[in-house]
C-alpha cells in the first residue's frame, strides 16, 4: 500500500513507530546496493501521523533524500499514478503491462506507440520507475481520476 501524507493532510505529525522504522531501515540496508537513492515513508492515512521516514544514499542514511526539493516530481507522480491504477484499474503487483521504449525514456510519443514489444510486472515497473508504463497508466486512469486523488 502506498501513502502520500504531504498531499493528503493539512497537518503532518511526526510520530515515528520504532518497530516499523527498524524494519524500513533494514530493508534499505539490505537492498541499497541496487539503488543510489532510496526512501521509505509511511503514514497513517486516517490520522496523518508519519510512522516511518527512512532515507538512504550511497550506503548511508541521508534524510536529504526524503526531503530534498531537487529530486524530480516525476517520482511523486508515479506514486499517485500507481495508487490510481490500483483503485481505478484494479491492477495487482504481478499484473504485466506491455510497453515500448527504454525504461527511462522521456519521449511520450515513443511510449504510446501502437507496437509494444516488452512487458514488465506492475511491481517491477514501479520499482524501476518505468516511464513508458506510467505514462500509459496515467492515460488509462484518466486525468480526472489523477486530479481527484492528488
Amino acid at each position: 500500500m502506498f501513502f502520500i501524507p504531504f498531499l493528503i493532510f493539512k497537518n503532518t505529525y511526526w510520530t515515528i513507530d520504532n518497530y516499523l522504522q527498524r524494519i524500513a531501515d533494514s530493508v534499505l540496508i539490505a537492498h541499497s546496493k541496487f539503488y543510489k537513492y532510496s526512501a521509505i515513508l509511511l503514514a497513517d492515512v486516517q490520522s496523518g501521523r508519519i510512522l516511518v521516514a527512512s532515507c538512504y544514499r550511497d550506503n548511508k542514511f541521508d534524510y536529504n533524500v526524503c526531503f530534498n526539493e531537487k529530486f524530480p516530481a516525476a517520482s511523486l507522480f508515479k506514486i499517485v499514478t500507481a495508487i490510481a491504477s490500483i483503485e481505478v484499474l484494479n491492477l495487482n503487483p504481478d499484473d504485466e503491462i506491455y510497453f515500448y521504449g527504454r525504461v527511462y525514456s522521456e519521449m511520450p510519443h515513443i511510449w504510446l506507440a501502437n507496437y509494444p514489444n516488452r512487458k514488465q510486472s506492475f511491481k517491477v515497473a514501479f520499482g524501476l520507475s518505468n516511464n513508458p508504463i506510467f505514462g500509459k497508466l496515467a492515460i488509462l486512469v484518466g486525468s480526472w481520476n489523477l486530479y481527484n486523488l492528488w
